[in-house]
C-alpha cells in the first residue's frame, strides 16, 4: 500500500504475511516498515499509483509534480505536467507506461529504467472535470470518465500517429470509476449516483429518444430490437432501437399503466395495470385475453428467462405470482404467495 502525505512525505508498506519468513527477513521487514517516510514533494501528494509488475510506485502532487520511485530505492523518475494538480495516477498493466491526469488533462508517459518519454495518450483534454480512467490490458485504449456522466475512449491507431475517438453518455452523472475486462472487449461503470453497468466495447451508436413525457416504465423486447416507455397514463409506446424511430401504441384497455413486458419471442405485449389485471395484446395491437391477478395495483411483471410461456407478477399488496401468456402456456402454473 502507498501513502501519501498533506506535507509531501511518502511511503510504501507491504501487506503481504510474513508467516513464511525466517526470522531475519522478518526483522529486515519489520525495520523497513518502521522506518519514518521520506520527504518526496514539496507539496502535498494528491494521488499515488502502484505497479504491481514492474515493482514500481508513482507519487503525484499539487503543484503537477510526478514521481516514479523503483523497490530498491534510488532517485525517481521524475515528470513535469506544467504545474497542473495530478488528480490520477494509473499504471497500464502490461506494458512499462504511467497515466495521470489533472481535472481535464490527461498524461501519458513509456518509461524505462532511467527516463520517460510521452505515450500517445499524452496531451489528450476533456472539456468537463477527468472523474476516473482505465486502459486495455495492451494498453492501447484508454477510457476515461468525466463529471458529466460520459465515457471517452481514445485507441491508438497502428502504424499512425493518431487516435481514434469514441464517446459513451453513460450516465446523467458523474462516473465514479470504470475498468476494463480482462480482454479488453468489456467496459464495467459505475456513475455517483450508485448505478452499475457494463458495456460492449468497442462502443456501439446511442440511440436517443424525445419521450413526450417523463417515463416511469422501461422495458426491452428479448431480441433488443424493441424498447416500451409508457405515456399518458396508458399508453406503451414502442420505438425501434437500431434507429430510434416509433413502431407502435399499445393502450391498456382499462384503467392506468403500472407495468409491462414482453414474451419470450416479442410476439405477445403483457400490460399491467392499477385495477390489479394483465392484458395481452398481439403485434396488431388487439386484446387476446386478460388475467385478474389482485385487487391492487401490478407494480411489476417479469417473463421467465427459462420458460418461454411463462411470466412472473408482484402486486401493489406484496402478491406474487407466474402465470402463462395468453396464447402461448396452455395452462396456469399454480404459484403465488406474499
Amino acid at each position: 500500500i502507498a501513502v501519501g502525505g498533506e506535507d509531501g512525505h511518502w511511503k510504501v508498506f507491504t501487506l503481504g504475511s510474513v508467516s513464511s519468513f525466517d526470522k531475519f527477513q522478518q526483522n529486515r521487514m519489520l525495520r523497513r516498515d518502521a522506518m519514518p517516510p521520506r520527504k518526496a514533494h514539496e507539496h502535498p501528494i494528491t494521488a499515488v499509483a502502484i505497479d504491481e509488475n514492474s515493482g514500481l510506485a508513482a507519487s503525484g502532487d499539487m503543484a503537477g509534480e510526478i514521481k516514479l520511485w523503483r523497490s530498491g530505492g534510488g532517485s525517481p523518475i521524475q515528470f513535469a505536467t506544467d504545474q497542473e494538480v495530478v488528480a490520477h495516477l494509473l499504471p497500464s498493466p502490461n506494458s512499462r507506461s504511467l497515466l495521470g491526469a489533472s481535472d481535464h488533462r490527461v498524461f501519458h508517459w513509456l518509461y524505462d529504467e532511467d527516463d520517460a518519454t510521452p505515450g500517445p495518450f499524452n496531451g489528450v483534454r476533456l472539456d468537463q472535470e477527468i472523474t476516473a480512467l482505465a486502459i486495455t490490458p495492451d494498453g492501447k485504449t484508454l477510457a476515461v470518465g468525466d463529471a458529466s456522466g460520459t465515457v471517452t475512449a481514445w485507441t491508438a491507431v497502428d502504424g499512425a500517429n493518431s487516435l481514434r475517438q469514441r464517446t459513451l453518455p453513460a450516465y446523467n452523472t458523474a462516473v465514479d470509476n470504470l475498468a476494463f475486462g480482462r480482454d479488453g472487449a468489456s467496459l464495467v461503470t459505475i456513475s455517483q449516483s450508485g448505478e452499475l453497468a457494463r458495456w460492449k466495447f468497442p462502443f456501439q451508436d446511442q440511440v436517443r429518444f424525445s419521450l413526450v413525457q417523463p417515463s416511469g416504465l422501461l422495458i426491452a423486447s428479448p431480441d433488443a430490437r424493441l424498447a416500451g416507455f409508457s405515456s399518458h397514463r396508458r399508453n406503451l409506446d414502442l420505438y425501434s432501437l437500431p434507429d430510434g424511430t416509433a413502431v407502435r401504441r399499445h393502450i391498456i384497455n382499462s384503467g392506468e399503466l403500472t407495468a409491462a413486458d414482453f414474451s419470450s419471442d416479442g410476439a405477445v405485449v403483457a400490460l399491467g395495470g392499477n385495477e390489479g389485471r394483465v392484458y395481452f395484446q398481439d403485434e396488431a395491437k388487439k386484446t387476446l385475453a386478460y388475467m385478474q391477478c389482485d385487487a391492487s395495483s401490478v407494480i411489476q411483471i417479469a417473463r421467465s428467462p427459462h420458460d418461454d410461456d411463462h411470466y412472473g407478477f408482484v402486486t401493489a399488496t406484496g402478491k406474487v405470482g407466474v402465470a402463462g401468456f395468453a396464447g402461448k402456456a396452455t395452462s396456469p402454473l399454480a404459484v403465488q404467495g406474499e
